[in-house]
């Protein structure tokens, strides 16, 4: 198992926090930098924190216990997974056949169908009253799903 990225961005860096288990406050004192800091990594987590902080990122992953290294690359694994099938599903998603065709070969139910379908429409219903970051990060762990 690798202990190495390339270049963080703040999925990165809150994949870190999560896998030590750690509040955003704890997080931010582990890192001596402030909450807001973290706080905007989770709201943006395309950005890529400055080249100080990818050194201190760094840092902390070779720091963090093994335990805390193998959720972290659990959660890579995870996201890279999940990025995969939204890959497939783009790739179908104008082709109702395809879609059919997809869905049946990963034996999505029809219940998790609907739940996705719900969990979509309340994301459109809530569009106009929701702050553009959280709605972002709303869709994108739905797309995941």
């Amino acid at each position: 198992m690798t202990d190495l990225v390339a270049t963080w961005t703040g999925w990165h860096a809150n994949a870190l926090r999560q896998a030590l288990r750690m509040t955003n406050e704890e997080f931010a004192e582990h890192l001596d930098v402030s909450v807001r800091t973290v706080v905007y990594w989770r709201t943006r987590p395309e950005i890529g924190p400055r080249q100080g902080m990818q050194q201190i990122l760094d840092v902390a992953l070779q720091r963090a216990p093994e335990l805390a290294r193998a959720q972290f690359q659990r959660l890579l694994a995870e996201r890279d997974d999940a990025q995969q099938r939204g890959a497939a599903i783009a790739s179908v998603s104008d082709d109702p056949a395809g879609l059919t065709e997809w869905l049946t070969a990963t034996s999505t139910t029809d219940e998790e169908i609907d739940r996705i379908d719900r969990a979509a429409v309340a994301l459109a219903e809530a569009h106009p009253l929701t702050p553009a970051a959280v709605l972002l990060t709303d869709a994108r762990q739905l797309r995941a799903k």
